[in-house]
């Protein structure tokens, strides 16, 4: 994109750039789950819940069936984070490979906004049923593809037609 392009002319790494800009969680572990333990304020519960109800079933539905032709053009070797729940509502396609970085090259190189930084850290819960350990292995190779409602039907084809061809 030409946000993008511009922030690599000024010599920046994108992802970074975009990391800092988001005021992405700091500290230590124990620090980052006190910190998303926050209750938001009553209007922004209500600002949240209104337009939740107001959200168009077909962009929902639209994301769904992206997320779900990505998957299928995947080749041997590559799975989707979280990929054996039920339901999926793709925001962002997790991607998880062997070289994360030749990845993001390939897709950068058609167009997508796909990166594979942003998540560093895992904090792992009490009681959780996933080892840390296996969770931060996945993470090291996985990369984040967008999906955006406005998508049309070529660019989820181009975006097939990328996963498809990736070396097995």
């Amino acid at each position: 994109t030409a946000l993008r392009w511009s922030v690599g002319t000024l010599g920046h790494d994108f992802d970074e750039w975009c990391h800092v800009r988001t005021r992405s969680f700091g500290g230590s572990d124990d620090q980052l789950v006190e910190q998303i333990r926050h209750r938001p304020s009553r209007a922004l519960e209500y600002a949240l819940a209104s337009r939740l109800r107001r959200y168009p079933a077909q962009r929902i539905a639209w994301r769904t069936e992206i997320g779900e032709r990505l998957a299928a053009a995947l080749p041997a070797g590559y799975f989707v984070l979280g990929g054996e729940q039920r339901d999926h509502c793709h925001w962002v396609f997790p991607v998880v490979c062997e070289r994360p970085d030749a990845l993001v090259r390939c897709l950068h190189a058609a167009g997508s906004d796909a990166s594979c930084a942003g998540v560093t850290r895992i904090a792992a819960l009490e009681g959780g049923t996933v080892d840390p350990t296996v969770a931060r292995a996945a993470l090291a190779g996985a990369v984040f593809v967008p999906i955006y409602p406005q998508f049309s039907a070529r660019t989820v084809r181009q975006l097939e037609r990328v996963l498809a061809g990736l070396p097995q």
